[in-house]
Protein backbone atom coordinates (compact mmCIF):
# COMPACT_ATOMS: atom_id res chain seq x y z
CA UNK A 1 0.00 0.00 0.00
CA UNK A 2 1.34 3.43 -0.90
CA UNK A 3 0.90 6.71 0.82
CA UNK A 4 -0.91 8.13 -2.20
CA UNK A 5 -3.53 5.36 -1.97
CA UNK A 6 -4.46 6.56 1.50
CA UNK A 7 -4.91 10.12 0.27
CA UNK A 8 -7.05 8.91 -2.63
CA UNK A 9 -9.46 7.32 -0.16
CA UNK A 10 -9.87 10.50 1.90
CA UNK A 11 -12.42 12.21 -0.40
CA UNK A 12 -14.57 9.07 -0.36
CA UNK A 13 -14.44 8.87 3.43
CA UNK A 14 -15.25 12.57 3.73
CA UNK A 15 -18.17 12.13 1.34
CA UNK A 16 -19.57 9.24 3.39
CA UNK A 17 -19.30 11.24 6.62
CA UNK A 18 -21.09 14.19 5.01
CA UNK A 19 -23.77 11.88 3.67
CA UNK A 20 -24.40 10.50 7.16
CA UNK A 21 -24.55 14.02 8.59
CA UNK A 22 -27.00 15.08 5.89
CA UNK A 23 -29.17 12.02 6.53
CA UNK A 24 -29.18 12.66 10.28
CA UNK A 25 -30.18 16.28 9.72
CA UNK A 26 -32.95 15.23 7.35
CA UNK A 27 -34.32 12.82 9.97
CA UNK A 28 -34.04 15.51 12.64
CA UNK A 29 -35.90 18.11 10.58
CA UNK A 30 -38.60 15.59 9.61
CA UNK A 31 -39.12 14.78 13.28
CA UNK A 32 -39.41 18.46 14.18
CA UNK A 33 -41.94 19.00 11.40
CA UNK A 34 -44.07 16.12 12.65
CA UNK A 35 -43.71 17.22 16.28
CA UNK A 36 -44.96 20.67 15.28
CA UNK A 37 -47.85 19.19 13.29
CA UNK A 38 -49.33 16.71 15.77
CA UNK A 39 -47.31 17.09 18.99
CA UNK A 40 -44.52 14.94 20.35
CA UNK A 41 -46.79 12.47 22.14
CA UNK A 42 -48.84 11.77 19.00
CA UNK A 43 -45.90 11.52 16.61
CA UNK A 44 -45.25 8.10 15.09
CA UNK A 45 -41.71 7.07 14.13
CA UNK A 46 -43.11 5.55 10.93
CA UNK A 47 -44.37 8.97 9.85
CA UNK A 48 -41.00 10.59 10.56
CA UNK A 49 -39.09 8.09 8.43
CA UNK A 50 -41.67 8.45 5.66
CA UNK A 51 -41.11 12.20 5.61
CA UNK A 52 -37.33 11.78 5.72
CA UNK A 53 -37.28 9.06 3.07
CA UNK A 54 -35.34 6.61 5.25
CA UNK A 55 -35.98 3.32 7.03
CA UNK A 56 -37.03 2.88 10.65
CA UNK A 57 -33.61 1.37 11.30
CA UNK A 58 -31.95 4.53 10.01
CA UNK A 59 -33.97 6.63 12.45
CA UNK A 60 -32.85 4.49 15.39
CA UNK A 61 -29.27 4.56 14.16
CA UNK A 62 -29.20 8.29 14.86
CA UNK A 63 -31.81 8.73 17.60
CA UNK A 64 -32.79 6.15 20.27
CA UNK A 65 -36.28 7.67 20.43
CA UNK A 66 -38.35 10.84 20.24
CA UNK A 67 -36.86 12.25 23.45
CA UNK A 68 -33.43 12.04 21.82
CA UNK A 69 -34.67 14.33 19.05
CA UNK A 70 -35.99 16.75 21.66
CA UNK A 71 -32.65 16.57 23.48
CA UNK A 72 -30.88 17.51 20.25
CA UNK A 73 -33.27 20.43 19.85
CA UNK A 74 -32.66 21.45 23.46
CA UNK A 75 -28.89 21.44 22.89
CA UNK A 76 -29.26 23.60 19.80
CA UNK A 77 -31.59 26.01 21.58
CA UNK A 78 -29.19 26.30 24.53
CA UNK A 79 -26.36 27.01 22.10
CA UNK A 80 -28.46 29.78 20.53
CA UNK A 81 -29.34 31.19 23.96
CA UNK A 82 -25.67 31.26 24.97
CA UNK A 83 -24.74 33.02 21.72
CA UNK A 84 -27.54 35.59 22.09
CA UNK A 85 -26.59 36.20 25.72
CA UNK A 86 -22.89 36.60 24.97
CA UNK A 87 -23.63 39.01 22.13
CA UNK A 88 -25.44 41.42 24.48
CA UNK A 89 -24.12 40.75 27.99
CA UNK A 90 -21.28 43.25 27.63
CA UNK A 91 -23.76 46.11 27.20
CA UNK A 92 -25.47 45.49 30.56
CA UNK A 93 -24.68 48.26 33.07
CA UNK A 94 -25.89 46.45 36.18
CA UNK A 95 -27.26 43.12 37.41
CA UNK A 96 -30.86 43.98 36.52
CA UNK A 97 -29.97 44.70 32.91
CA UNK A 98 -27.85 41.55 32.71
CA UNK A 99 -30.71 39.39 34.00
CA UNK A 100 -33.06 41.06 31.53
CA UNK A 101 -30.65 40.05 28.77
CA UNK A 102 -30.76 36.51 30.18
CA UNK A 103 -34.56 36.22 30.09
CA UNK A 104 -34.76 37.86 26.67
CA UNK A 105 -32.18 35.39 25.34
CA UNK A 106 -34.06 32.42 26.79
CA UNK A 107 -37.42 33.58 25.45
CA UNK A 108 -36.20 34.70 22.03
CA UNK A 109 -38.09 32.56 19.51
CA UNK A 110 -36.07 31.11 16.61
CA UNK A 111 -37.99 31.69 13.39
CA UNK A 112 -37.68 28.05 12.32
CA UNK A 113 -38.85 26.40 15.56
CA UNK A 114 -42.52 26.44 16.59
CA UNK A 115 -43.17 27.96 20.02
CA UNK A 116 -44.98 24.85 21.30
CA UNK A 117 -41.99 22.75 20.26
CA UNK A 118 -39.59 25.07 22.06
CA UNK A 119 -41.71 24.68 25.18
CA UNK A 120 -41.53 20.88 24.82
CA UNK A 121 -37.73 21.07 24.64
CA UNK A 122 -37.49 23.39 27.64
CA UNK A 123 -39.80 21.08 29.59
CA UNK A 124 -37.38 18.24 28.81
CA UNK A 125 -34.51 20.31 30.24
CA UNK A 126 -36.39 20.87 33.49
CA UNK A 127 -37.60 17.27 33.63
CA UNK A 128 -34.33 15.45 32.97
CA UNK A 129 -31.40 17.77 33.65
CA UNK A 130 -32.31 19.90 36.65
CA UNK A 131 -30.62 21.25 38.60
CA UNK A 132 -27.77 21.73 36.16
CA UNK A 133 -24.58 20.10 37.49
CA UNK A 134 -21.34 22.11 37.72
CA UNK A 135 -22.91 25.57 37.41
CA UNK A 136 -19.53 27.29 37.18
CA UNK A 137 -18.58 25.30 34.07
CA UNK A 138 -21.80 25.90 32.14
CA UNK A 139 -21.32 28.51 29.37
CA UNK A 140 -24.52 30.34 30.32
CA UNK A 141 -24.99 29.80 34.04
CA UNK A 142 -21.33 30.19 34.96
CA UNK A 143 -21.10 33.88 33.95
CA UNK A 144 -24.47 34.60 35.58
CA UNK A 145 -23.42 32.94 38.82
CA UNK A 146 -20.25 35.04 38.79
CA UNK A 147 -22.33 38.19 38.22
CA UNK A 148 -24.55 37.33 41.18
CA UNK A 149 -21.46 36.80 43.35
CA UNK A 150 -20.05 40.20 42.30
CA UNK A 151 -23.39 41.86 43.03
CA UNK A 152 -23.28 40.42 46.54
CA UNK A 153 -19.73 41.65 47.04
CA UNK A 154 -20.64 45.19 45.97
CA UNK A 155 -23.82 45.26 48.04
CA UNK A 156 -26.19 45.37 45.06
CA UNK A 157 -28.04 42.34 46.48
CA UNK A 158 -27.99 40.71 49.89
CA UNK A 159 -25.88 37.70 50.85
CA UNK A 160 -28.54 35.49 52.43
CA UNK A 161 -28.20 32.81 49.73
CA UNK A 162 -25.14 31.50 47.93
CA UNK A 163 -24.86 32.76 44.32
CA UNK A 164 -25.13 29.17 43.05
CA UNK A 165 -28.46 28.78 44.85
CA UNK A 166 -29.69 32.11 43.51
CA UNK A 167 -28.76 31.02 39.99
CA UNK A 168 -30.67 27.77 40.47
CA UNK A 169 -33.79 29.62 41.66
CA UNK A 170 -33.57 32.19 38.88
CA UNK A 171 -32.97 29.74 36.04
CA UNK A 172 -35.62 27.30 37.28
CA UNK A 173 -38.11 30.17 37.38
CA UNK A 174 -37.24 31.49 33.93
CA UNK A 175 -37.06 28.12 32.17
CA UNK A 176 -40.19 26.96 33.97
CA UNK A 177 -41.92 30.16 32.87
CA UNK A 178 -40.78 29.56 29.30
CA UNK A 179 -42.12 25.99 29.34
CA UNK A 180 -45.43 26.74 31.00
CA UNK A 181 -46.69 30.15 29.91
CA UNK A 182 -48.64 30.48 26.67
CA UNK A 183 -48.78 34.11 25.55
CA UNK A 184 -47.57 36.38 22.73
CA UNK A 185 -43.79 36.73 22.63
CA UNK A 186 -43.68 40.38 23.75
CA UNK A 187 -45.99 39.66 26.67
CA UNK A 188 -43.94 36.65 27.76
CA UNK A 189 -40.73 38.70 27.73
CA UNK A 190 -42.38 41.53 29.67
CA UNK A 191 -43.73 39.14 32.29
CA UNK A 192 -40.38 37.36 32.59
CA UNK A 193 -38.64 40.70 33.17
CA UNK A 194 -41.17 41.38 35.91
CA UNK A 195 -40.33 38.01 37.44
CA UNK A 196 -36.65 38.99 37.55
CA UNK A 197 -37.48 42.42 38.98
CA UNK A 198 -39.53 40.85 41.77
CA UNK A 199 -36.63 38.55 42.63
CA UNK A 200 -34.19 41.46 42.72
CA UNK A 201 -36.56 43.46 44.92
CA UNK A 202 -36.65 40.57 47.37
CA UNK A 203 -32.84 40.44 47.28
CA UNK A 204 -32.35 44.14 47.95
CA UNK A 205 -29.96 44.63 50.91
CA UNK A 206 -32.46 46.83 52.77
CA UNK A 207 -34.86 43.87 52.94
CA UNK A 208 -32.24 41.64 54.53
CA UNK A 209 -31.71 41.36 58.23
CA UNK A 210 -28.79 39.00 58.18
CA UNK A 211 -26.01 37.41 56.23
CA UNK A 212 -25.65 34.16 54.36
CA UNK A 213 -25.87 31.09 56.52
CA UNK A 214 -27.52 32.81 59.49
Amino acid sequence: MTGSGGFENEPRATSRVQQRLDTRERVFQAALAEFARVGVAQTQIERIVQLAGVSVGTFYRYFPGKDAVLLELEQRLVRDVVQAFNDRAGDARNLRELLHVFVESVLAAPDDVALDLQREAVALIVRTNWPVPDWWRHPLFGPLTSALARAQETGEINRELAPEKLMQILSTSVFGFSAGVVAPSAERVSDARLLVDLLLTALHPERSGGTRGE
